[in-house]
Protein backbone atom coordinates (compact mmCIF):
# COMPACT_ATOMS: atom_id res chain seq x y z
CA UNK A 1 0.00 0.00 0.00
CA UNK A 2 1.46 3.31 -1.06
CA UNK A 3 -0.59 6.78 0.05
CA UNK A 4 -0.76 9.07 -3.49
CA UNK A 5 -0.75 13.15 -3.14
CA UNK A 6 -2.38 15.43 -5.71
CA UNK A 7 -1.18 18.89 -5.87
CA UNK A 8 -3.85 21.97 -5.65
CA UNK A 9 -1.95 24.92 -7.44
CA UNK A 10 -3.73 27.82 -6.78
CA UNK A 11 -2.68 30.83 -8.46
CA UNK A 12 -1.22 33.73 -6.95
CA UNK A 13 -0.87 34.86 -3.65
CA UNK A 14 -3.70 34.84 -0.24
CA UNK A 15 -2.64 39.00 -0.46
CA UNK A 16 -4.34 39.18 -3.89
CA UNK A 17 -7.95 41.37 -3.99
CA UNK A 18 -9.45 38.96 -5.96
CA UNK A 19 -13.48 37.65 -5.96
CA UNK A 20 -12.35 33.94 -5.73
CA UNK A 21 -9.32 31.55 -5.64
CA UNK A 22 -8.81 29.98 -8.79
CA UNK A 23 -6.05 26.86 -9.14
CA UNK A 24 -5.10 23.20 -10.54
CA UNK A 25 -5.50 19.80 -9.41
CA UNK A 26 -2.12 18.13 -10.63
CA UNK A 27 -1.31 14.32 -10.19
CA UNK A 28 1.80 12.40 -12.05
CA UNK A 29 2.21 16.29 -14.10
CA UNK A 30 -1.20 15.88 -15.69
CA UNK A 31 -3.45 18.08 -14.73
CA UNK A 32 -6.90 16.49 -13.04
CA UNK A 33 -8.65 19.72 -13.19
CA UNK A 34 -9.31 23.21 -12.50
CA UNK A 35 -10.38 24.60 -9.30
CA UNK A 36 -12.55 27.54 -7.57
CA UNK A 37 -12.47 28.34 -4.01
CA UNK A 38 -13.76 31.39 -2.21
CA UNK A 39 -10.79 34.06 -2.02
CA UNK A 40 -8.34 33.99 1.05
CA UNK A 41 -10.12 35.72 4.33
CA UNK A 42 -7.81 34.68 7.44
CA UNK A 43 -9.45 31.10 7.08
CA UNK A 44 -12.77 32.53 8.39
CA UNK A 45 -15.17 30.23 8.36
CA UNK A 46 -17.84 30.14 5.72
CA UNK A 47 -16.00 33.10 3.94
CA UNK A 48 -12.55 31.80 3.31
CA UNK A 49 -10.76 29.12 1.45
CA UNK A 50 -8.97 26.93 3.58
CA UNK A 51 -5.40 27.18 4.62
CA UNK A 52 -2.13 25.95 2.42
CA UNK A 53 -1.48 22.57 3.82
CA UNK A 54 -1.82 18.72 3.86
CA UNK A 55 -5.40 17.50 3.55
CA UNK A 56 -6.13 13.93 3.47
CA UNK A 57 -9.43 13.06 0.82
CA UNK A 58 -11.95 10.41 1.66
CA UNK A 59 -15.44 9.78 0.62
CA UNK A 60 -17.90 11.68 1.60
CA UNK A 61 -19.90 9.56 4.58
CA UNK A 62 -23.54 11.01 3.20
CA UNK A 63 -23.06 12.34 -0.81
CA UNK A 64 -21.07 10.03 -3.39
CA UNK A 65 -20.56 13.24 -5.14
CA UNK A 66 -18.95 14.62 -2.91
CA UNK A 67 -14.85 13.86 -1.08
CA UNK A 68 -14.21 15.48 2.65
CA UNK A 69 -11.00 17.12 3.60
CA UNK A 70 -9.76 16.24 7.10
CA UNK A 71 -6.56 17.04 8.88
CA UNK A 72 -3.64 14.58 7.31
CA UNK A 73 -2.41 12.52 10.53
CA UNK A 74 -0.03 14.77 12.68
CA UNK A 75 -1.47 17.91 11.34
CA UNK A 76 -4.04 20.94 11.80
CA UNK A 77 -4.39 22.93 8.98
CA UNK A 78 -8.41 22.99 8.82
CA UNK A 79 -7.86 24.64 12.36
CA UNK A 80 -11.07 24.20 13.55
CA UNK A 81 -13.14 24.39 9.93
CA UNK A 82 -15.31 21.36 9.29
CA UNK A 83 -17.24 20.25 6.43
CA UNK A 84 -14.56 21.05 3.88
CA UNK A 85 -15.47 19.51 0.47
CA UNK A 86 -14.12 19.25 -2.85
CA UNK A 87 -18.14 19.41 -4.65
CA UNK A 88 -19.41 20.58 -7.52
CA UNK A 89 -19.98 24.00 -7.94
CA UNK A 90 -19.06 26.80 -10.68
CA UNK A 91 -19.23 30.49 -8.94
CA UNK A 92 -17.91 30.11 -5.18
CA UNK A 93 -18.67 33.66 -4.49
CA UNK A 94 -21.53 33.57 -6.12
CA UNK A 95 -21.05 36.40 -8.35
CA UNK A 96 -23.12 35.60 -11.56
CA UNK A 97 -25.30 32.91 -10.33
CA UNK A 98 -26.83 33.86 -7.09
CA UNK A 99 -26.77 37.49 -6.81
CA UNK A 100 -23.67 38.12 -5.07
CA UNK A 101 -25.07 35.07 -2.44
CA UNK A 102 -21.95 32.74 -2.12
CA UNK A 103 -22.10 29.05 -3.19
CA UNK A 104 -19.77 27.96 -0.91
CA UNK A 105 -18.79 27.60 2.54
CA UNK A 106 -15.29 27.24 1.71
CA UNK A 107 -15.27 24.25 -0.35
CA UNK A 108 -13.07 23.31 -3.84
CA UNK A 109 -14.92 23.47 -6.67
CA UNK A 110 -13.78 21.44 -9.77
CA UNK A 111 -13.89 22.54 -13.12
CA UNK A 112 -12.61 21.31 -16.63
CA UNK A 113 -12.06 25.48 -17.26
CA UNK A 114 -12.53 28.61 -15.94
CA UNK A 115 -15.30 31.21 -16.57
CA UNK A 116 -13.63 33.67 -18.99
CA UNK A 117 -12.79 36.91 -19.44
CA UNK A 118 -13.67 37.13 -15.68
CA UNK A 119 -12.10 34.35 -14.15
CA UNK A 120 -14.64 34.27 -10.93
CA UNK A 121 -15.35 30.27 -11.42
CA UNK A 122 -15.18 26.86 -13.22
CA UNK A 123 -17.28 25.43 -15.83
CA UNK A 124 -18.78 21.97 -16.08
CA UNK A 125 -18.20 21.18 -12.59
CA UNK A 126 -20.03 17.67 -12.86
CA UNK A 127 -18.01 16.21 -15.86
CA UNK A 128 -14.78 17.12 -13.57
CA UNK A 129 -16.25 16.07 -10.68
CA UNK A 130 -16.55 12.51 -12.40
CA UNK A 131 -12.96 12.31 -13.25
CA UNK A 132 -12.08 13.44 -9.55
CA UNK A 133 -14.10 10.59 -8.10
CA UNK A 134 -12.87 8.42 -10.68
CA UNK A 135 -9.33 9.03 -9.72
CA UNK A 136 -9.96 9.01 -6.17
CA UNK A 137 -10.98 5.73 -6.37
CA UNK A 138 -7.98 4.30 -8.16
CA UNK A 139 -5.61 6.06 -5.60
CA UNK A 140 -7.44 4.54 -2.98
CA UNK A 141 -7.03 0.86 -4.55
CA UNK A 142 -3.53 1.07 -3.30
CA UNK A 143 -3.39 3.54 -0.06
CA UNK A 144 -4.48 6.94 1.32
CA UNK A 145 -5.24 10.11 -0.82
CA UNK A 146 -3.97 13.12 0.04
CA UNK A 147 -3.85 16.94 -1.21
CA UNK A 148 -1.36 19.21 -0.33
CA UNK A 149 -2.78 23.17 -1.42
CA UNK A 150 0.07 25.56 -2.26
CA UNK A 151 -0.10 29.13 -3.44
CA UNK A 152 2.20 29.92 -6.59
CA UNK A 153 3.66 32.63 -4.89
CA UNK A 154 4.57 33.13 -1.61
Amino acid sequence: MSDTIWLLRRRGSPDDDLPCTLGTVVFNRQELCKTAELPWRDNHHDLSCIRAGLYLVEPHPINDRKLRLSNAPGRDDLAGRTEINLETGNDPAGLRISKGKPQSKGCIFPGMEFVEPEMDGVIDSGTAMDEVLEAAKRCWASGRLFLRVRWAIL
